[in-house]
């Protein structure tokens, strides 16, 4: 609860400085129209997911959006989040300087898969931005209880 606190205190404070770009990756399948929602829904879904997986399964991750931490990210689990801000985002590991951006637009859903990569000094974390029919599939093929918020103004 704390953590949607801040969120929302965070998403009021700086709601000037989102950008309000048009470049949403529509040519790489990364979302679709969300057909639950309403044509008029005023706001879109931002699905995290991070499959179950040995290499580093026993480590957790705070996810950030911007610079609030939205959740804790573990082996197996699973979120899904209303957005109520439209423009440019970033989407982070709290440990990792590689950050993936988005450009939310109401109504639509956006897939995050986090995977552990094994490298030559150890696991580290790797977020995608998935296409929404692969990511509906992985998303509701985890058994996890969603954790489900809004994230207002």
């Amino acid at each position: 609860m704390k953590i949607i606190f801040k969120l929302c205190l965070f998403l009021f404070v700086s709601s000037n400085s989102f950008a309000q770009s048009e470049s949403v990756q529509k040519d790489q399948g990364t979302f679709i129209k969300n057909e639950n929602q309403p044509d008029t829904a005023q706001y879109a879904t931002l699905y995290l997911y991070r499959p179950k997986n040995a290499v580093g399964g026993l480590v957790g991750y705070n996810i950030k959006l911007d610079d609030s931490t939205i959740c804790k990210l573990k082996n197996g689990r699973k979120f899904s989040f209303r957005l109520y801000k439209e423009g440019s985002m970033k989407i982070w590991p709290s440990t990792e300087d590689k950050k993936i951006n988005i450009t939310v637009k109401y109504g639509e859903e956006y897939f995050v898969k986090f995977a552990m990569v094994s490298g030559l000094v150890g696991a580290h974390p790797e977020l995608n931005l998935i296409n929404s029919e692969q990511g509906r599939e992985e998303f509701d093929a985890l058994q996890d209880k969603k954790a489900k918020a809004d994230l207002k103004e």
